[in-house]
């Protein structure tokens, strides 16, 4: 019985051993289909990424695409408006210019090369600019002609201004009303000296 036994065992054993024989070969060849397969699908998945890679770089680029059409839009429109604006800048500087001009010859001065420097904000800041300019040129003068008088001898009195009163060019009409008797006379009087 001893026997049997090992001969059981040697039995069951050797059609282990087919068994495993066969197994091992149809595992070695499930293991290469499954090689096979495994290459096969990430070949495929490997395909699938790169679709999807590139599907997800074309769609970036049809935003890019809208976004850059949006954006030249919005770039255009800035230009467009900075232009105007340096146009209406350009307008208001010219326009200006012509009064700053226009208000130097009316007292018979000839414009300045640095007359842009005289141009303000509006025209309040360029005609209380220029004016003040006209009062400059004007002292200047009057100046330049005292020391001349001066040095040939010559009294200077004083001029209106000097002495606290205007000509009736400096008063506005309701100002004029305003004047008393004695306060007209003296404009009066300083208007008939030049």
């Amino acid at each position: 019985m001893a026997e049997e036994k090992t001969n059981q065992a040697a039995e069951p054993n050797g059609e282990q051993d087919e068994t495993q024989t066969v197994t091992a070969e149809q595992f070695e060849e499930i293991k290469r289909q499954l090689e096979e397969t495994r290459k096969a699908q990430s070949g495929s998945d490997r395909t699938v990424a790169e679709l999807r890679k590139a599907l997800e770089q074309k769609e970036q680029e049809a935003s890019n695409e809208k976004k850059t059409v949006q954006q030249q839009a919005e770039e255009r429109i800035a230009e467009i408006e900075k232009k105007l604006q340096q146009a209406e800048r350009d307008r208001f500087t010219a326009t200006q210019k012509g009064l700053a001009q226009q208000l130097l010859s009316e007292k018979g001065i000839k414009a300045p090369s640095f007359i842009d420097r005289l141009i303000g904000d509006d025209s309040e800041a360029t005609e209380a600019a220029i004016k003040e300019y006209i009062e400059s040129i004007e002292e200047t003068k009057l100046s330049a002609a005292d020391k001349f008088a001066r040095e040939n001898g010559r009294k200077v009195t004083d001029t209106g201004k000097d002495s606290g009163v205007g000509t009736f060019d400096e008063y506005t009409p309701e100002q004029v009303k305003r004047m008393s008797t004695e306060e007209f006379e003296r404009v009066f009087s300083n208007s008939g000296k030049k």
